[in-house]
């Protein structure tokens, strides 16, 4: 288990014997594990062991088999687990076809491991070779690992083709709005399909009217914002992989100001209070901590927008209180053109982190008058923002600007 694609997720056991390795599988990790055969035989020796081994009283809904008309076409999306094993194929038989193995994984790292008996040194060889045989006809190569007990075959996913992200506010860095996904050829709604529903559901977030920063979307994981928490999830079937409660996130009325987070291969960037957090992907767990640089007398500023360009991590400085955290009642849907709740969030400084040394090192630093939040954007090596420079906007208190 330690050795598969991810700590937890959906794991689909292609070809159900007697439910051995589900139950296995579902004592020893966290997946949620969903088998499948097209015998009425084996569908119900499985259920009767997971039965008596109390597997439903201990793992509830987490472990479930199902009997289908025909393995080579399952009624499953595409792209929906992230490791597939076979009790058939342990035993000897070739279920389903491998291409259809294929099309259950998730991209970008999904896992197959299939594994066939050996009956000794002396062992027979034709289990082994008719395992390769039906990796071939579905066009697959894996590498094979022989032990005293098994031949075992694994292969892994890569990324979709033309698959795109959207790691900031706005898309990428340059505010350009677009993931850059190919979308697999699809032109329309009538191309695409639900992949899954579930959590975190409704009641996680603030209502959309507040204008929460966006969710974000990388190598296959989604991260959305709750009530001063954030969740990363499978963008695949929709699994919580981590959460985390963070009392000082919170930030609404995006219009007039910059997300507090970002995202790149490298981890996800969560701005909060004075500092910047870099958190592992799949994990959560803390990689690195980044403060905004002051000045002497500096009041505590908090840090403004965040952003990732080449190997900069991109900042930004705003006075206390500058940021919008009101998110009830119907003057925090933020939709007045003028007045208090159009003001912008201005910032006084931006700066940049080099993460390609070790530790990051603070590159570099402009202070400025009122630099419109909302308008930082990187493209190609260079950072552009407006800026407001009238006496009379120096010092604004709250580091915001009305029209």
């Amino acid at each position: 288990v330690a050795d598969l694609a991810c700590p937890r997720g959906v794991c689909v056991v292609y070809g159900v014997v007697d439910g051995r390795l589900a139950l296995a599988l579902a004592r020893h990790s966290e997946y949620r594990i969903i088998g499948f055969t097209e015998s009425e035989e084996a569908l119900r020796a499985s259920r009767q062991r997971l039965l008596e081994a109390g597997a439903y009283g201990a793992y509830g809904a987490r472990v479930t088999v199902h009997r289908v008309d025909s393995l080579a076409a399952l009624p499953t999306p595409s792209g929906m687990a992230d490791v597939v094993v076979s009790e058939s194929v342990l035993a000897g038989e070739m279920p389903g076809t491998a291409a259809e193995v294929y099309r259950l994984l998730r991209p970008d790292g999904g896992k197959a491991v299939l594994a066939v008996r050996r009956a000794g040194e002396e062992a027979d060889t034709a289990p082994a070779e008719r395992l390769r045989a039906w990796l071939a006809a579905g066009s697959l190569t894996s590498e094979f690992i022989t032990s005293d007990a098994y031949v075992t075959a694994s292969f892994t996913r890569g990324p979709l083709p033309g698959a795109g992200a959207w790691t900031h506010q706005y898309g990428d860095a340059g505010n350009t709005a677009n993931s850059y996904d190919a979308l697999l050829g699809a032109t329309g709604t009538g191309d695409m399909q639900v992949q899954w529903l579930g959590r975190p559901g409704g009641d996680f977030g603030i209502d959309r009217n507040p204008r929460m920063p966006a969710p974000l979307a990388v190598r296959g994981m989604l991260f959305h914002q709750g009530m001063n928490r954030l969740a990363a999830l499978n963008a695949f079937n929709g699994t919580l992989l981590w959460n985390l409660e963070l009392p000082a996130l919170r930030r609404v009325n995006m219009p007039r100001d910059a997300s507090n987070w970002c995202a790149d291969d490298g981890g996800l960037y969560v701005a909060m209070a004075g500092c910047c957090l870099q958190l592992d992907l799949a994990t959560g767990a803390e990689k690195a901590v980044y403060t905004v640089p002051g000045e002497a007398g500096d009041l505590r500023p908090e840090w403004g927008t965040v952003m990732r360009s080449g190997t900069m991590l991109i900042g930004s400085s705003v006075s206390p209180g500058g940021h919008y955290t009101e998110y009830w009642g119907g003057a925090a849907w933020y939709d007045a053109k003028d007045g208090a709740d159009a003001a912008k969030v201005c910032g006084t400084r931006v700066f940049a982190y080099d993460l390609s040394t070790a530790p990051a090192e603070l590159a570099w630093q402009r202070p400025g008058v009122a630099i419109v939040e909302s308008t930082i954007s990187a493209c190609a090596g260079r950072l552009y923002y407006m800026e407001g420079r009238a006496p009379a906007l120096a010092g604004t208190p709250v580091g915001r600007v009305g029209n």
